[in-house]
């Protein structure tokens, strides 16, 4: 827990890029739910957590829009069955998904270029 709390504080402290942003995001997402394993209850805190440095950017949080669902939890499914090592080892595939929905939250909020608040 202390070793997740030290990434989620450095994340914050130094998101300014998207692709940072979505970086930390899956890092944070992925180590939460690394430590916090129950099967339910632990994804909106996971979610709410991860868009913490997202949102200290100045960038909109990254929503899962309910269509988009199934694939998110198959994305975090292959995560868990690959995965061994948490946050810094987060899979290329999760934070692929989690950058194209920064974007589309950037896109949708925004325009094209992302504003801080």
């Amino acid at each position: 827990m202390e070793k997740w709390l030290g990434l989620l504080n450095r994340h914050i402290r130094s998101v300014k890029k998207p692709d940072e942003a979505a970086d930390a995001y899956a890092d944070i997402h992925m180590g939460f739910v690394w430590i916090h394993p129950f099967f339910d209850g632990n994804g909106r805190m996971a979610r709410l957590l991860a868009n913490l440095p997202v949102l200290k950017a100045g960038y909109p949080p990254i929503l899962i829009p309910m269509r988009k669902r199934r694939e998110y939890l198959l994305c975090l499914s292959r995560y868990s069955l690959e995965a061994s090592p948490p946050p810094s080892g987060t899979r290329p595939s999760f934070r692929s998904t989690s950058r194209s929905h920064v974007s589309g939250n950037f896109a949708k909020n925004y325009g094209k270029t992302p504003s801080p608040w």
